[in-house]
């Protein structure tokens, strides 16, 4: 395997995710579209990066959502899964640190250089499968 991805999104954007990008990489990809199993999922599992989908957490979680997970997984990158290009919520996450952002509907390229800027050299992506 070259790299651990955790995926927290709703069904839709879980059969959206352009899964054939991930397998040709051999990335172990694992989906949960819970924000509560998160931590749980987190504790038990050493991941790379973390895509969450930004309409699945709850207004009240935001605020130090993303500085608990860094705190308790410094190395692992989060990257956020929108609907919409901007807005405040977006503004918010990144600039509580969250590494990179991605649209929907998905263009494999987009995520093929987000994992690649994102993962240590080592596990690089090839976007040409």
């Amino acid at each position: 395997m070259t790299g651990r991805l955790l995926i927290i999104a709703g069904k839709e954007t879980k059969d959206m995710f352009p899964r054939s990008l991930m397998e040709n990489n051999q990335y172990s990809i694992e989906f949960s579209g819970e924000v509560d199993q998160l931590f749980q999922l987190l504790d038990g599992k050493h991941y790379d990066l973390l895509f969450i989908e930004l309409d699945i957490l709850s207004s009240n979680k935001k605020e130090d959502f993303y500085q608990t997970i860094k705190d308790k997984h410094p190395g692992m990158k989060i990257i956020l899964i929108t609907s919409s290009p901007g807005g405040w919520k977006v503004k918010e996450a990144m600039d509580a640190g969250v590494y990179g952002c991605v649209q929907k509907p998905f263009q494999e390229k987009e995520i093929a250089t987000i994992i690649r800027q994102s993962l240590p050299s080592e596990q690089k992506v090839d976007s040409d499968g």
